[in-house]
């Protein structure tokens, strides 16, 4: 079972990967350079590394649609994957939102104007439009991930059509390149209107495309061939690693800067065995991986709860609200999420079997 060994070995890294968001966001300044370096400054990176790591998982489970209702169904899977925890995450932050657009506007417009945001937030467009985002700021990645997921039935016969391995490193050099250009143009010191842009989806599609083509470049036939590939890797992480560590970047040029050595780490789990393979593929790194998502979104709503309680100056208390968090996500994956999605999904193919199975049935489409 090559392909499940691997997903283990990258959904643990899912996990290292939200925790790092998590620090990024809440850790407190005074333990930030505990270690002479302040790694936590680059959490934000860590989505990057997520929108990668999406491409790379999705190309290398599916390699192929043999038809539009397979392209349906994985629509389907997708949205049941991403949108019941989001939901969740917003309605949770929606009392802090409505509290303070009430004090500030009274009770009918504050409630109302909370309303309207909470619908506009559900319809996942706000990577689109940043403004409409005031619920649980890091959810805007999520309505990026919606769009590569409509995007990759149509980028999957054309990424699997370039198998070459010349062709393939051309084409993320080239992808790379692009995202050195606009990691320049719409890095954090360019004016407001020019730096939100860094969130848009259409921006970030090429970090997911080279996930992908990383898969074309290091799976052959079901299995990693990672050699040649991690050498090129290494020598662009050491020089992007050196050159943040000359200069103190940070910013949106830091995530480019940091793609090849988050494509190197991806290569190496991909292949993992003896004690990586081990620590990596544990159960209980497994599982805090599977909870990544719902630690990702449900940090923000509870640091503002952990603030509000007044307590950041008891030693210790940091830890707490970590522990708290990490836990409540385990619980709401377990509870919450996985049985949503297997409840979605199942809705689903139930329907699509009771269609099938209808005498007025059209016959399946081939996806093109």
């Amino acid at each position: 079972m090559v392909g499940r060994v691997k997903l283990e070995s990258l959904t643990s890294l899912r996990f290292v990967a939200a925790f790092w968001v998590v620090l990024y966001h809440t850790m407190p300044q005074a333990g930030r350079s505990g270690f002479g370096i302040d790694l936590t400054k680059l959490g934000y990176s860590a989505v990057t590394l997520f929108f990668m790591l999406s491409g790379f998982i999705l190309m290398f489970v599916y390699r192929r649609f043999d038809s539009r209702a397979a392209v349906t169904r994985f629509l389907v899977a997708r949205i049941a994957r991403i949108y019941p925890m989001f939901a969740l995450s917003l309605l949770i932050d929606l009392p802090r939102l409505a509290l303070f657009r009430i004090a500030k506007y009274g009770l009918i417009a504050g409630a109302g104007y909370s309303g309207v945001t909470l619908a506009a937030q559900l319809s996942l467009l706000q990577s689109w439009y940043p403004p409409i985002g005031a619920l649980n700021y890091p959810s805007w990645s999520v309505s990026t991930e919606l769009f590569f997921y409509l995007a990759f039935p149509l980028l999957l016969p054309l990424v699997a059509r370039v198998r070459a391995r010349g062709a393939i490193v051309a084409a993320m050099a080239a992808l790379w390149a692009v995202l050195v250009a606009t990691g320049i143009l719409l890095d954090d010191h360019t004016p407001y209107g020019v730096g939100d842009l860094w969130r848009n989806p259409a921006l970030r599609l090429p970090e997911f495309l080279l996930g992908m083509f990383l898969t074309q470049l290091i799976v052959r036939d079901g299995r990693p061939v990672t050699t040649p590939a991690v050498l090129a890797l290494s020598a662009l992480a050491s020089i992007g690693a050196i050159a943040l560590l000359i200069h103190d970047l940070d910013g949106r040029i830091a995530e480019v800067l940091l793609l090849p050595g988050f494509a190197l780490l991806i290569a190496v789990l991909a292949s993992a065995s003896g004690p990586l393979a081990r620590v990596t593929q544990h159960r209980t790194a497994v599982l805090l991986g599977e909870a990544s998502y719902a630690l990702y979104l449900l940090h923000a709503p509870f640091s503002i709860f952990y603030d509000a309680l007044g307590v950041s100056g008891i030693p210790g208390a940091y830890f707490g609200y970590l522990a708290v968090t990490i836990a409540a996500s385990i619980a709401a994956h377990l509870w919450f999420e996985r049985p949503m999605r297997v409840r979605i999904v199942t809705w689903w193919d139930q329907r699509s079997a009771a269609r099938r199975a209808s005498p007025l049935a059209p016959a399946s489409q081939p996806a093109g």
